[in-house]
């Protein structure tokens, strides 16, 4: 009778022993592959870097020069245009966007109403 109790030690411990070797490996696979997640993040961290420094290097003159003049432009705009006016026709625009995505079918005469639908009646003043 003793004999079949410590067969069945001997399996348990076994099995354990197992179980344990798995949980291991597949906790050193869960290290691992976290491991390459970062890596690929790090990766794309330092591309953008590099990108932007061969910008100001002149690496590439065309890119450079296209770069100048966006933000020579963007300035420009910024200056002359209050940034709560460029804001709000941003905004606009999304609003428009969104309607016509929603509602493929109106006309654009409907879609224009739309933009002072919101504004309040008399009546409902």
């Amino acid at each position: 009778m003793e004999d079949l109790l410590e067969d069945e030690d001997e399996d348990f411990d076994k099995d354990d022993k197992d179980s344990e070797r798995k949980g291991f490996i597949n906790k050193l696979y869960a290290i691992q592959d976290v491991c390459i997640s970062v890596q690929n993040a790090l990766d794309e961290v330092a591309s953008y870097g590099e990108r932007i420094k061969n910008s100001f290097n002149w690496t590439v003159p065309f890119l450079s020069w296209l770069a100048i003049v966006a933000l020579g432009v963007a300035t420009i705009i910024i200056y002359f245009i209050p940034l709560r006016y460029i804001v709000l026709a941003w905004a606009i625009g999304i609003s428009q966007v969104a309607i016509a995505l929603n509602e493929p079918k109106l006309s654009p005469l409907v879609k224009c109403s739309h933009l002072t639908h919101p504004e309040p009646e008399g009546a409902e003043k």
